[in-house]
C-alpha cells in the first residue's frame, strides 16, 4: 500500500469523525445513546492499536538519535507536546500491547 493510500484512508477517517462531530445527539433516546457509546468504545479500543503498530516499526527501524532526540520518550514528548510521563506510558503500552517481534 502506498503512502497516498494510507493518507487517503486517514483523511476518510478524519472526515467521518468530522461528520459524526456535527451530529445532533440531543434527539436520541437513552438506548440509542448507549448504542452510539458502544460503537465509540469499540473504536476507542481499536485506534490505539495503530499507534502500537507504528511505534513498534519505528523502534525497530530507526533510533531516537536519527530523529533528533536522546530517547523515544523525548521523540514523542517533543513531537506531540506531551509530558515525558505520557510519552513513557504510550511507549510501555506499545511494547506490551503492540505486535510481537518475530
Amino acid at each position: 500500500m502506498s503512502i497516498d493510500e494510507v493518507l487517503a484512508a486517514l483523511t476518510s477517517l478524519c472526515d467521518a469523525y468530522d461528520t459524526f462531530d456535527r451530529c445532533d445527539l440531543d434527539t436520541l433516546t437513552s438506548p440509542q445513546l448507549l448504542q452510539v457509546l458502544d460503537r465509540l468504545q469499540t473504536l476507542g479500543c481499536q485506534l490505539p492499536t495503530q499507534d502500537h503498530r507504528i511505534l513498534a516499526r519505528l523502534r525497530a527501524e530507526t533510533t531516537p538519535a536519527e530523529l533528533g532526540a536522546k530517547s523515544w520518550r523525548d521523540v514523542l514528548a517533543t513531537r506531540y507536546r506531551i509530558s515525558t510521563a505520557e510519552a513513557g506510558r504510550r511507549l510501555t503500552d506499545a511494547e506490551h500491547l503492540g505486535p510481537a517481534s518475530p
